[in-house]
């Protein structure tokens, strides 16, 4: 529930720094207004960011885990199959282990495990917008146009599709989000070729072109952030 919520959120108002929750972090600056106001920790941060981000999303895991259960306790009421879905991913991922090797154990290897799908949730996600256009409040964009600019497609063969999970097709996500990712890889051709008649922007890259991207975008936000008092 926490996710849809925030996906939902997301999806109409993709890279709009001013509504869009994705652009919005207490520690890593997206765009410079974010930079500029950032203070203690979020400030230290974001003046290294660049490379912090690569080490920090290892974490991203348990901030997800947060968000969704403090999402849970504001929606009691809605959300009574999540509830009951965490109880039972607490009772299989720790009782068990709990018996069999002790709770010290049991925890350790919880972290562990949540800990190795960081990186690969940054695989996934880092990518898909940051380093493209962002979206200022005065800006008057169709939904096209806003969709177009501010996301990339990155691979094209089923490996990427296996990987990614289909959202290495992410402009034909962003653009039709109802059909099933298993779908959007027969919408790609259309859509690149659509675009390219009509002179609209399509970015198609690698991962590694993309990741690239993403590092020389953070550390360019990194520029914005004041210096620290009594620094030159």
């Amino acid at each position: 529930s926490y996710y849809r919520h925030i996906h939902r959120r997301h999806h109409p108002y993709c890279n709009d720094r001013s509504r869009d929750p994705d652009m919005q972090s207490g520690f890593f600056s997206m765009y410079p207004e974010s930079a500029r106001e950032k203070t203690g920790l979020g400030k230290l941060i974001s003046r290294h960011q660049s490379v912090l981000i690569w080490m920090l999303v290892c974490l991203q895991p348990f901030t997800l885990k947060i968000d969704s259960i403090r999402f849970l306790r504001r929606n009691l009421r809605t959300t009574p199959v999540d509830q009951i879905v965490l109880v039972l991913h607490w009772a299989l991922w720790l009782v068990p282990p709990t018996l069999a090797l002790g709770l010290p154990a049991a925890v350790l290897n919880y972290a562990v495990m949540s800990l190795l799908i960081g990186p690969y949730l940054g695989v996934i996600f880092l990518v898909n917008h940051i380093g493209t256009r962002v979206v200022q409040p005065d800006d008057s964009l169709s939904f096209l146009r806003q969709e177009l600019s501010t996301t990339r497609n990155l691979g094209r063969s089923r490996l990427h599709d296996f990987l990614f999970g289909g959202v290495n097709n992410h402009i034909e996500h962003h653009l039709f989000p109802s059909v099933p990712t298993v779908r959007l890889r027969v919408a790609r051709p259309i859509v690149r070729e659509f675009c390219q008649r009509h002179a609209l922007p399509y970015h198609e890259m690698s991962w590694l072109a993309a990741a690239r991207d993403v590092t020389r975008h953070f550390r360019a936000m990194s520029g914005f952030v004041p210096p620290s008092s009594g620094r030159p």
